[in-house]
This record gives structure tokens, C-alpha cells and sequence, in this order.
């Protein structure tokens, strides 16, 4: 009788090792999901007309290079990988850029903010990721780069991998430029009975003595600030004979504001190319002898 109660329990154990040989995730440990290789994100060299900025999660996007991940997990088992922050501040220390919309792909198409597979028979999957950039029209030149966090896991079973790579851009500004339309003249002045100064206005209109302003168009980054700058003193000279030329002035007339001073702080506007105008001042003496003066004087324009 106590050998018949016995017999259910037997079967019991029975059961139970069987179902212990026969499922997969008993008979051994999934393998650890791993994720390696390339770990850069550079978006190219920009300047502030290329934006939005977009590097495709593709093998060889048409500028800059995405990170490659070659992700290792258990064979039959589903996946997902994620960029765990999805906007991200390039160097917030030296004007910030915004990188947004990272996205995680296989290099066929526009890739997910969430990647998903299944892990083939290989247990290997290589994936990319790209993203996109909005560069501001006052935005400063430089190197900026972050830190961001790729992140594979099983979505059935326990098991998490992370790497860090990083995100760079360089964004440069195009040179300000600058063409010479005429000399600063003084026009014809008979030689005075005192000493008398002669004043050309950094306006463009004709004096008197047919004198007339340096012209100057220049052009540069819109929205970018930027510094016109003259010696504020020259002498002219004809043979040993001079002539001092003070106050030079820079006024710009288009566009709209007139601003006038030396050195002078003025915006690139959109859409605009800059007239600059040099006028000053030359004193002469009681007397003066007769000839030709010529001098030179250096415009100068840097942005701020």
C-alpha cells in the first residue's frame, strides 16, 4: 500500500528532469548581448547656410561618418537598441548646438529611434546611427562635440549592454570679404593764404573741391557681427612736403541704419552686402606747396 502512494511522486520527478533537458533556456545561459567597434558620430564641416545638418544611419553617408555597432546576442531572440539621449547640447561651453533625432539603423534606410530585430543564426547584427543638427545664423565657429550613450538589450529576457561614443561637428564661418570701388580724394584745392582744414564726409557725396570718400563694398555671415576699423592718422606726402590727414571716419550707408565712427561695430544683415564709405580730414598749411599728395591708409575688418 505504501508503494502505491510512492509511484505519482516518481512520475513527478520524472516529468520535471524531462522538462529540464528539453527547454532551451534551462539547458543553458543566453549569450551576453555585446555591442563594439566604430565609436564617433561626426557630422562634417558646416557652415551656417548648410541646416538643417542630417547624417543618415547608412555605411557612407555623403558627409561626415555614423557609428558602427556590431551587436552580439543569442541566436532566435528579439533586441532593441536605443540612443538613450535623444537631443543633446554640443559643448555647451563655447555656444550651444543642438543635436536632435538620433536614430539606430541597419544602413538600408532612414533607421528608428527604437531599432528592433531578431538576432539571426550568426548572432551578429551590425547597425549605425545618425542624426540631425540645426545650426543658429549667429552661430559661433568652432569644434563641438558630446558624449551619448548607444544601449542594446534583449526585450524578452534579462540582459542590457551600453558603449559611449561621442558626437562632433565643425562649424566654420565664411571669411568676410571686402572690395576697394574708389581711393579717399581730396580733390584740387589751392594752396591757402592760413592754415585750413579740408573735410571729406564718409558719405559719397562730391566736395567743393571735387573731393570725394573711399568706397568700400564687403560682405560676410549673415546676422554676424563685425568690426571696421583705419589708422586714424596719415600723412601725405609730395617729395619732402606733407600734409597731415586726421579723423578718419567709416560710415556705413547700406543698409539701413546709418552708423558712422572709427572703429565702427556694424551686423552683416541678411540678404545685404555692406557699403562702407572712409572720409577724413586734411589740414593745410599757410602756403602750401603745390603737388601731388598720395598716402595710404588700411581698412581692416574682422568679425567680433
Amino acid at each position: 500500500m505504501n508503494s502505491a502512494h510512492k509511484i505519482p511522486d516518481l512520475m513527478f520527478v520524472l516529468l520535471c528532469l524531462i522538462l529540464l533537458i528539453t527547454d532551451p533556456g534551462w539547458a543553458k545561459p543566453i549569450a551576453a548581448i555585446k555591442i563594439s567597434r566604430e565609436k564617433t558620430l561626426d557630422l562634417g564641416v558646416h557652415d551656417i547656410a548648410d541646416t538643417p545638418v542630417t547624417v543618415a544611419p547608412v555605411p557612407a553617408p555623403p558627409f561626415g561618418k555614423t557609428p558602427v555597432y556590431d551587436v552580439r546576442g543569442e541566436p532566435g531572440y528579439e533586441f532593441e537598441i536605443t540612443v538613450l539621449t535623444a537631443t543633446l547640447d554640443l559643448d555647451p561651453g563655447a555656444g550651444v548646438l543642438n543635436c536632435y533625432d538620433y536614430r539606430v539603423g541597419d544602413g538600408t534606410d532612414a533607421g528608428f529611434t527604437v531599432f528592433t530585430g531578431i538576432f539571426p543564426a550568426s548572432g551578429q547584427m551590425t547597425v549605425y546611427i545618425g542624426a540631425s543638427l540645426t545650426i543658429d545664423p549667429s552661430q559661433n565657429a568652432g569644434t563641438f562635440t558630446a558624449s551619448n550613450t548607444c544601449r542594446a538589450r534583449y526585450t524578452t529576457v534579462a540582459g542590457t549592454s551600453s558603449d559611449i561614443f561621442s558626437t562632433r561637428v565643425e562649424i566654420v564661418i565664411p571669411p568676410v570679404t571686402i572690395v576697394k570701388v574708389r581711393d579717399l580724394s581730396f580733390g584740387s584745392i589751392m594752396s591757402p593764404l592760413v592754415a585750413t582744414p579740408y573735410t571729406v564726409p564718409p558719405d559719397g557725396t562730391i566736395t567743393a573741391q571735387f573731393g570725394q570718400a573711399a568706397q568700400f563694398t564687403c560682405d560676410g555671415q549673415d546676422g554676424h557681427s563685425y568690426l571696421a576699423s583705419v589708422l586714424p592718422n596719415i600723412t601725405l606726402t609730395s617729395g619732402v612736403n606733407t600734409i597731415p590727414v586726421t579723423n578718419f571716419q567709416i560710415s556705413r550707408r547700406t543698409p539701413n541704419p546709418v552708423r558712422t565712427g572709427n572703429p565702427l561695430t556694424l551686423n552683416f544683415q541678411a540678404g545685404s552686402t555692406d557699403t562702407l564709405y572712409v572720409g577724413a580730414t586734411a589740414t593745410l598749411s599757410a602756403g602750401q606747396p603745390g603737388g601731388t599728395y598720395t598716402g595710404t591708409n588700411t581698412i581692416t575688418l574682422i568679425y567680433n
